[in-house]
Parts: structure tokens; C-alpha cells; sequence
């Protein structure tokens, strides 16, 4: 019997050291309206959350961006983005850009919506 008691522990101990090492990655983001930087928004979350950048130009409506970094598989970390913009308060995505990097290496998108040129970079560094 105390065998069983001992087995359950460990298994309990396991998984307990594994949630313990749950890593996170740190978004370096910079946002630019029409060329000019507007924001340089830094987010820390976990893989597979999503971080949400929001920006309103002036007499515009209100943009926002949701980043979701997967787990690196092979050293690269895959990006899913929706980019669009807040229409009383409610979200309508206008596109869906996916892409991969490297830790410490960044990729710049452009996206061109109502005369708004709107350029996102973004460098994740896993933590």
C-alpha cells in the first residue's frame, strides 16, 4: 500500500515541476501610422495567449492588432495576428497575417485600410 502512495506523489511532484517551467516570450512591438512611430507597446504573455495593441488615429476609427505567438518548433515561433478595427466597441477583422521568426529577430508587416497605411513589427524574446 504504501507503494501506491509513493508512486502518486512523484506523479503529482512531476507535473507540478512542469507547470513550474511554463515559459513566456516578450513581444517588442512597434506601431506605426502612416510612417510615423505611434507606439512602442511591450507585451509579456504566455504561448498561445493573445496580446492586443489598440490605437485610435486621429478622426479615425479605432485599430486594433491581436498577436499570438505558438510554442517554437525547431527554434522558429509562429505568429498569428488579426488586424482590423473597433466599430462600437465591437471587433471586425479586416485581415489574418501569419508569420514565423526567430528569437531576438522581428518581421515588420504593412497593412493598407481606409487611407491608413498601418506598419506593426514585432520581436518576441522568450523569457
Amino acid at each position: 500500500m504504501p507503494n501506491y502512495y509513493f508512486f502518486y506523489f512523484f506523479v503529482v511532484l512531476s507535473f507540478a515541476s512542469a507547470e513550474a517551467k511554463v515559459r513566456t516570450v516578450t513581444l517588442d512591438m512597434a506601431l506605426k501610422v502612416d510612417n510615423q512611430l505611434v507606439e512602442r507597446p511591450k507585451k509579456s504573455i504566455g504561448f498561445g495567449q493573445t496580446a492586443t495593441v489598440e490605437y485610435t488615429p486621429p478622426g479615425k476609427e479605432p485599430i486594433f492588432i491581436d498577436v499570438t505567438p505558438s510554442w517554437p518548433v525547431k527554434g522558429r515561433i509562429k505568429m498569428k495576428m488579426k488586424i482590423g478595427k473597433l466599430i462600437s466597441g465591437k471587433k471586425t477583422t479586416l485581415t489574418r497575417p501569419e508569420f514565423e521568426t526567430v528569437t531576438g529577430q522581428g518581421r515588420e508587416l504593412i497593412h493598407i485600410a481606409n487611407d491608413v497605411a498601418l506598419g506593426i513589427s514585432i520581436v518576441p524574446n522568450i523569457n
